[in-house]
């Protein structure tokens, strides 16, 4: 049977957590559909305007509701996007299409949906050629990204894996641009080189040149990027000055199940920051598909443990990125 509403117990997030007051609507739900913002005798505009709209489908509305905890604190990329996840809200507010989509059209709030990481659902995308009609077709998808939609979506190019989630790298909720010269003017991840990381800043801006985009590298941006534009960025990101950098860098690696990348990973394990050690050591854990072990290696361990660990995991990585897969 149904308990009776004394009984019941919410913790974290509830029903009124989105929908506010509820009782009108628990008295009579055919009646009364749940409210999307505060309402009642008391709820006035501090300016004495109209109170916001509870109309489930404007984006404004829902962006708030979700924006009571999804607005944390975090690190910027310099084009606004959040570099750790929890703050997509602020992320969404920062990049374009936020006056036309909600968080509700990608996310199902009353269902867990995928694990970060996973591949993208249907309705991700599905949500960008509603208003992007004119590349719903997979032949105009193809045309306008230079990439089979089968393997490249919207969504690698214009929502990219840079945010650190709980366990993985998951995708940036700022709808950007890979043009966008802040982030390649400071070496910033950009979505073209999270995949092709064994190619440089100078590769980048031809490609994008090829689709119409001006992008020139200038002699300013060489410290980002070790000094050498024409180098491959994924090693000069794992030396980047910031740490969610280099982070994100060994994870793009991992990513591209790219075993051959075991070696480069090793020497910048031994980070000057133990959260990014500890970050490092999970992507070369997601690369090997198996636990490292602080017997193997203990990001919290003394300076001069690490190092004779290090010694070993140096044979260790030249080996396995040699040895045939299993």
């Amino acid at each position: 049977g149904v308990l009776p509403a004394a009984r019941i117990l919410v913790d974290g997030v509830a029903c009124e957590s989105c929908h506010f007051g509820g009782r009108a609507h628990a008295e009579a739900p055919e009646q009364v559909a749940p409210t999307f913002a505060p309402r009642g005798p008391q709820v006035r505009s501090e300016d004495g305007g109209p109170l916001p709209p509870a109309d489930r489908d404007d984006p404004r509305t829902i962006g708030a509701i979700c924006a009571q905890c999804h607005s944390t604190p975090s690190p910027r990329f310099p084009d606004g996007s959040a570099a750790r996840n929890s703050s997509e809200s602020l992320a969404m507010a920062a990049g374009a299409c936020t006056t036309e989509i909600r968080c509700v059209d990608c996310h199902d709030p009353h269902s867990r949906g995928a694990d970060s990481g996973a591949p993208d659902q249907p309705a991700h995308v599905a949500a960008c050629v509603r208003c992007h009609a004119y590349l719903a077709a997979p032949a105009a998808a193809q045309a306008h990204a230079h990439h089979d939609p089968a393997v490249v979506s919207c969504l690698d190019c214009h929502l990219p894996r840079i945010v650190q989630g709980l366990g993985t790298y998951v995708r940036s909720h700022r709808v950007s641009s890979p043009t966008d010269v802040a982030m390649l003017r400071a070496a910033a991840p950009n979505a073209c080189n999270l995949c092709h990381l064994d190619r440089s800043i100078t590769w980048t801006a031809r490609a994008l040149a090829a689709w119409g985009a001006t992008v020139v590298p200038k002699a300013s941006w060489r410290a980002g990027y070790g000094g050498d534009l024409t180098a491959a960025v994924g090693p000069a990101w794992l030396t980047h000055r910031e740490p969610y950098v280099r982070m994100l860098a060994a994870h793009a690696y991992a990513r591209a199940g790219d075993r051959a990348a075991l070696p480069r990973l090793v020497e910048v394990l031994d980070d000057p920051e133990a959260n990014t050690r500890m970050w490092i050591a999970f992507a070369i854990e997601a690369l090997i598909g198996e636990r490292l072990g602080v017997a193997a290696y203990d990001p919290l361990a003394p300076p001069a443990t690490r190092a004779r660990q290090l010694a070993g995991l140096r044979a260790w990585a030249a080996a396995t990125a040699s040895a045939p897969r299993p």
